[in-house]
């Protein structure tokens, strides 16, 4: 089982233990691999808790030589192009931006973007219309564009949700 721990950087510290205790869980009774991209926030407590059942992780960073997994150059140029399909306003990112947004893909789709994780946890606030906002959006998107189950802790009931389906 391979799973993505992400989300936002401003991430309720509630949410955080939670985060931290899920990745803790999953490593240790389901030997899950965590995939995730080592920023503040719901990143660094999803591999927390990881650590702490010294699980299995892939954490994919915007700073190339960073990464222990190194995707070639061919799949960051793919990494770019679907995350600029998704990024609504991707002719206003900076380059760095353009990387973070490129290194989500990753976490979704695996260093070759050929290996998809089997669902994703995070925490994303929502518009109105329940589409995600922040960074985080564009691996969210990418997620449900592939019909990957995503269990955002922002919505409500989401956790409930991961432990029935996930957790058991």
């Amino acid at each position: 089982m391979i799973y993505a721990g992400i989300g936002s950087r401003e991430t309720p510290e509630h949410i955080l233990l939670k985060m931290e205790n899920i990745a803790f869980y999953l490593a240790q009774h389901h030997t899950a691999v965590l995939r995730s991209g080592g920023a503040i926030g719901a990143d660094s407590a999803f591999e927390a808790g990881c650590d702490k059942a010294k699980g299995e992780k892939e954490i994919f960073y915007a700073k190339e030589w960073q990464n222990k997994i190194k995707p070639s150059k061919e799949a960051w140029e793919e990494a770019e192009r679907i995350a600029s399909t998704i990024h609504p306003a991707w002719d206003r990112c900076s380059e760095y931006a353009k990387k973070l947004h490129s290194r989500n893909c990753f976490q979704i789709l695996g260093g070759g973007l050929d290996s998809p994780v089997d669902f994703v946890v995070c925490y994303a606030k929502e518009d109105k219309n329940g589409n995600p906002q922040g960074g985080t959006r564009t691996a969210i998107m990418l997620a449900r564009e592939n019909n990957i189950p995503v269990y955002n802790l922002f919505v409500q009931g989401e956790i409930e949700e991961l432990r029935q389906r996930v957790v058991r």
